[in-house]
């Protein structure tokens, strides 16, 4: 069975890798020879980027002129597997005689992604913070996968943390987990005592109203992006870092691994035989 690994970030060579070890016969396709919207013809299956597109439109990759997803997908073979495609283009692959797999809506790829990502989120704000995380005084903003499992590190490695979440089911995981939990609502009054801060929550929290309250804290964003954070101007004690495309960029032997194993384990259940 031979698999199509379109050129991503470094997760997709690993993957590419790890299917060969599989079984698999592997063909890595590089931007420069998808750059112009085909596919090479005869695999069976095609391994696209996670995520597969940012804007909804256009393959994920480094190409100044990247191709569209769509063009790019109707023209390769009839199983597709990637992660966060619309259900949009799943609708229309499926119309076109493809079955899509989308890895980041199985439940056993997410978890290990996630903790992975939280991990790397954990070096990230280490480095951030310049010193150890014993006794520091941390906020996590968000109670998901990856901010239960960050916020788990932190209390092992001992530090002090505070989980920020709107709902009570959030706060209540949190408190069980051994943080100080609160309602998001009260960031303002809690961030003088920050030292660093992750923010998970897709929305814009870190208002400058929260954010002047902030001395000497390392914030590390790990969802919403630049324009959902406002800093005050001239403030040295402040340093905001983006920590986007985790696990990829920090642990993309063991992303990649994640990948191509649950590809793998997908066609297995559905008893399709590597050959």
């Amino acid at each position: 069975m031979t698999v199509l690994v379109l050129e991503g970030d470094a997760r997709q060579r690993w993957a590419a890798a790890e299917l060969q070890t599989l079984g698999y016969s592997v063909r890595f396709v590089t931007k420069e020879e998808y750059a112009d919207g085909k596919l090479p013809c005869g695999a069976d299956l095609a391994l696209f980027p996670i995520p597969a597109t940012r804007d909804g439109v256009h393959l994920a990759c480094s190409l100044e002129k990247p191709p569209p997803l769509l063009t790019l997908a109707s023209g390769g073979p009839a199983r597709l597997f990637g992660g966060g495609f619309s259900s949009d283009f799943i609708s229309r692959m499926r119309h076109s005689g493809r079955e899509v797999t989308d890895l980041l809506s199985i439940p056993s790829f997410t978890e290990e992604n996630a903790a992975l990502t939280a991990e790397a989120a954990l070096g990230v704000g280490m480095t951030a913070a310049g010193q150890s995380m014993r006794g520091l005084s941390v906020g996590i903003v968000g109670y998901g996968r990856i901010a239960s499992r960050l916020c788990r590190h932190l209390l092992l490695l001992g530090a002090r943390v505070r989980v920020f979440a709107r709902s009570e089911e959030a706060r209540l995981a949190a408190m069980l987990d051994g943080a100080d939990a609160y309602d998001t609502a009260l960031l303002r009054r809690h961030a003088p005592a920050l030292r660093l801060l992750f923010n998970t929550a897709p929305a814009p929290l870190l208002t400058l109203r929260v954010t002047e309250k902030l001395s000497d804290c390392a914030i590390v964003e790990l969802a919403s992006g630049r324009e959902n954070i406002t800093l005050p101007e001239g403030r040295g004690d402040l340093s905001l870092h983006f920590a986007h495309s985790l696990p990829g960029k920090v642990f993309p032997v063991s992303a990649g691994r994640i990948i191509a194993r649950t590809l793998d384990q997908t066609m297995q259940i559905e008893g399709l035989r590597k050959t």
